[in-house]
């Protein structure tokens, strides 16, 4: 089979097909890549989506503080269908609590010990 000889024409036909599937990868991961969270439009949305709920980063991170009685030290924002959550990491004691607080209410969702920060791998 090593031996065979392949004709241009495969060799074109084969290299039409790589361009198009490449083309329709690329067309795939356009839209995911917008809203990767770390470009320009990502956070505008943020943004734009916590001004309208007159939430902002800084009450998400005083409300943590209150609720845990600890210092937040990172605060990171997702977007989801419903809307945007911010999720805000406190010192307490040596301890790390994650507290969840709804972008749109403003009100703490959840909160939980974890053993790292949220960006830590």
């Amino acid at each position: 089979m090593l031996n065979q000889k392949i004709s241009k024409r495969t060799v074109v036909k084969r290299g039409v097909i790589l361009v198009l599937c490449l083309t329709a990868l690329a067309a795939l991961a356009a839209p995911v890549y917008a809203g990767c969270g770390t470009c320009v439009g990502s956070i505008k949305a943020f943004a734009s989506t916590l001004n309208k709920n007159k939430m902002t980063l800084a009450a998400a991170a005083t409300l943590a503080e209150v609720k845990t009685k600890g210092t937040a030290v990172q605060a990171l924002t997702h977007r989801h269908a419903g809307g945007v959550s911010l999720e805000i990491y406190c010192v307490v004691d040596s301890k790390i609590i994650a507290v969840t607080v709804d972008g749109a209410t403003g009100k703490i969702k959840s909160q939980k010990a974890v053993s790292s920060l949220g960006d830590h791998g």
